[in-house]
C-alpha cells in the first residue's frame, strides 16, 4: 500500500473539516504530497523522515526549526497499513497544545485508509467479476480455465444458475450501488448483482431458490420497492430457465425478455413471449419502412396514436373503446376514418389489425432500431 496524493488530500480534507490546526501527510520518499498549506507541497519533510526509518512519533520543538529542513513546531507521527509505516501525519502547532489531538488524528487516519483499500479492493473484485461474466456469456464452449476463473471468484460455472437483465432509467453515478444495495437486502436468498452496461445489470439467481411463479411476484415487488424507495424506474427479462457451463442462450433470451418490458409491464419472463421474438430479429432498415408505408402517420399524431391503442386494447369494441378516452362514439368513428385515410387499411380487416398491433410495437421497440 502506497499514499497517492489524491488519498492524502482526501485524508488533510477530513481532518481539516474537524479540527483547525494545519496538517501534512508525508510519503515514504519524505515528501510532503498534500498539506492543508498549499505552500508546502512538495517540500522534503526531515521530521516525517526520522518518523519513517525510526518508525516513532517526532516531536518538533520551536528551537529545533532551524537544523531541520523543511520543518514547523509540531508533532509527526507514523501512519500505519497492516503493520507497514506507509507515511507521516503532520499536525502543526505547539507541540504541548495539538498532542491531545494527534493520536485521534492518526487514528482517524488509518482507518480512513483501511476503508478506501476495502473499497478498492471491492472495486476491483466487482471488475473482476464483470470481466468474467463478459467473457462466459459470449463462450460458446467451455473449457476448464474458465472453470477455474469461475472457482476463484467464487462463482462455480458448474452449478446451474437463472440469468436475469436488468435495465434502469436514471443515470446518476452512484445508481449502480444503490440498486445493487436495495437487491441484495430485498431479496432472501444470495444473488448476485453485476453491472453489465451504462444502465444494465444482471441478476443471478441459483436455480433451486424460486419457481417461477414465486420469482415473478418477488421481482415485481422488487421493482416497486426500487421505485418507491429508491425512485428507480427498473424493467427485468428473466431467461427460460437455469442453466450451467453455456450460459450464452440465458443471455439471449434475458435481453430478448428484456427488450419487451415496459414500465407498465416491468417483468417479462422469455416463454410469455410471442410476437416479441420475431420482432428482435427485425432489421432497423425494415422497421422504418415498414412504418413509413403504414402506421406511422397515424403513430406520430398523438391523440389517433392513443385512440388506435385503445381501440385494439378494448377488441375493436367501439363502446368501450369510446367509454375509455372518454369521447363520443361519433368521434371514435370519425378517428377510426381518418385513420384508415391516412394508411389505406382497414381496421375492419384482419390484414389491417394485424398490421396495426405490428406498427404499435415496432413503434414502441424504434429505440431497439436506432
Amino acid at each position: 500500500m502506497r499514499l497517492n496524493t489524491e488519498l492524502a488530500q482526501k485524508i488533510v480534507k477530513e481532518a481539516r473539516s474537524s479540527l483547525d490546526e494545519h496538517f501534512i501527510i508525508v510519503d515514504t520518499n519524505f515528501r510532503i504530497i498534500a498539506s492543508s498549506d498549499p505552500s508546502r507541497v512538495g517540500q522534503f519533510h526531515e521530521g516525517a523522515k526520522t518518523a519513517i526509518e525510526e518508525d516513532r512519533t517526532v516531536v518538533i520543538k520551536p528551537e529545533d526549526v532551524p537544523r531541520l529542513k523543511g520543518v514547523k513546531p509540531g508533532i509527526n507521527m507514523p501512519i500505519k497499513h497492516e503493520g507497514e509505516v506507509i507515511g507521516v501525519i503532520g499536525i502543526t502547532g505547539n507541540p504541548q497544545d495539538v498532542r491531545p489531538f494527534a493520536e485521534l488524528i492518526r487514528r482517524l487516519t488509518e482507518l480512513f485508509i483501511k476503508e478506501v483499500v476495502q473499497a478498492e479492493q471491492l472495486e476491483s473484485q466487482s471488475r473482476a467479476m464483470e470481466a468474467f461474466v463478459y467473457e462466459w456469456a459470449r463462450k460458446d464452449r467451455i473449457d476448464e480455465a474458465l472453470i477455474n476463473q469461475s472457482e476463484i471468484l467464487g462463482f462455480s460455472i458448474l452449478k446451474p444458475t437463472l440469468v436475469i437483465m436488468g435495465h434502469v432509467s436514471e443515470k446518476e453515478p452512484d445508481v449502480f450501488k444503490r440498486l445493487s444495495a436495495s437487491l441484495l437486502r430485498l431479496f432472501r436468498h444470495p444473488i448476485r448483482v453485476i453491472r453489465w452496461s451504462n444502465q444494465r445489470f444482471i441478476l443471478f439467481i441459483d436455480a433451486p431458490f424460486y419457481e417461477r411463479k414465486s420469482l415473478k411476484a418477488r421481482l415485481e415487488n422488487a421493482v416497486h420497492c426500487l421505485l418507491n424507495e429508491e425512485n428507480l424506474h427498473v424493467t427485468m427479462g428473466v431467461a427460460k430457465e437455469p442453466r450451467a457451463k453455456l450460459i450464452r442462450p440465458s443471455f439471449i433470451e434475458a435481453e430478448v425478455a428484456l427488450n419487451s418490458a415496459t414500465l407498465d409491464r416491468p417483468v417479462v419472463f422469455y416463454e410469455s413471449l410471442t410476437l416479441e421474438i420475431l420482432l428482435q430479429d427485425i432489421t432497423k432498415e425494415n422497421a422504418a419502412a415498414f412504418l413509413k408505408n403504414s402506421w406511422q402517420p397515424v403513430l406520430e399524431n398523438g391523440e389517433l396514436a392513443e385512440t388506435l391503442v385503445t381501440y385494439l386494447k378494448h377488441n375493436l369494441s367501439v363502446s368501450k373503446a369510446a367509454e375509455a378516452l372518454h369521447v363520443h362514439v361519433n368521434t371514435l368513428h370519425y378517428r377510426i376514418r381518418r385513420m384508415e385515410e391516412l394508411t389505406g387499411l382497414s381496421l375492419r380487416t384482419s390484414e389491417g389489425m394485424a398490421s396495426a398491433y405490428l406498427a404499435i410495437r415496432l413503434y414502441e421497440k424504434r429505440h431497439l432500431y436506432s
